[in-house]
């Protein structure tokens, strides 16, 4: 075996477990708003069973997103060392910024103090106070039709295609 071939395999261990922590972390997300959340909603199950459930996830998060950051910068200096494209590097640009942004509102709703109710998470409570005041012409809006649960479940899929996206710019 040559050292480019030992490099391929390590590189492809790594992508596997990249894909496997988007995979447990978006597919999480995805459970918690559409099957966990409405049954929570619902009344079928006691706060303290929710809340209990929101620290074991969240623990799960945590990791997945050290998984990320580890692997995802493994995958970059890969690939920029390959590719030197401006096209390349703005889409995976917007795909960092976003990631960022998902990771950011992750650890605030970790952080947040009403633990006891984790489908209510509102912007109110993960914001910092003096953000929250600024916005206020859109704070109704904010809290009636985007919660931060609903923007991780959507920025999600979206990082995944702008993934997806990336790969193909990167064989052609």
């Amino acid at each position: 075996m040559s050292i480019m071939e030992v490099n391929d395999y390590l590189i492809l261990l790594v992508l596997w477990a990249h894909i496997m922590a988007v995979t447990v972390w978006i597919g999480g997300n995805l459970f918690f708003l559409f099957v966990l959340r409405p049954v929570m909603r619902l009344g079928g199950s006691s706060p303290s069973f929710g809340a209990r459930i929101g620290q074991l996830f969240k623990e799960i998060v945590e990791i997945s997103l050290w998984v990320l950051i580890i692997t995802g910068v493994i995958l970059i200096f890969d690939r920029l060392t390959v590719l030197g494209s401006t096209t390349y590097g703005l889409i995976l640009a917007i795909k960092l910024f976003l990631f960022s942004f998902m990771a950011i509102i992750a650890y605030a709703l970790g952080k947040r103090t009403n633990t006891t109710t984790p489908y209510a998470s509102r912007w109110r409570d993960i914001m910092p106070n003096w953000l929250w005041k600024g916005l206020k012409g859109t704070q109704a809006v904010m809290e009636r039709f985007i919660s931060p649960t609903n923007v991780l479940s959507a920025l999600g899929p979206i990082i995944v295609l702008i993934s997806i996206l990336l790969r193909i710019i990167a064989e052609k």
